[in-house]
């Protein structure tokens, strides 16, 4: 989160409203959860606020296929990646915080 309020510090943001969806209302939460004085409001979509909550993703069917769509068109888009430290990036955000 330091990155972000640095950055709004950088810009001479002093308050924000905050619109995020997935990964971005996990940011969202945290920010306004960890630095209240620079958020005005938040509108979080589709994020996890108590993982201990979350289901095991892996068995829903629809998910799977999702997964495997995005894949095939991420393949397309970008042939040459390799982001598998993105991808632990986000597994570690998605099962810590915003706790």
């Amino acid at each position: 989160m330091t990155d972000a309020v640095g950055l709004l510090d950088y810009l001479g943001i002093n308050r924000v409203h905050i619109v995020g969806w997935s990964n971005g209302a996990i940011i969202g939460l945290n920010l306004t959860m960890n630095y209240p004085n620079k958020v005005i409001s938040l509108f979080a979509f589709a994020a996890n606020y108590i993982i201990s909550d979350v289901k095991e993703i892996g068995s829903s069917a629809v998910f799977n296929e999702y997964l495997t769509r995005t894949e095939i068109e991420y393949a397309q888009l970008n042939p040459v990646s390799n982001d598998q430290d993105l991808f632990s990036n986000l597994t570690t955000m998605w099962g810590t915080l915003p706790n």
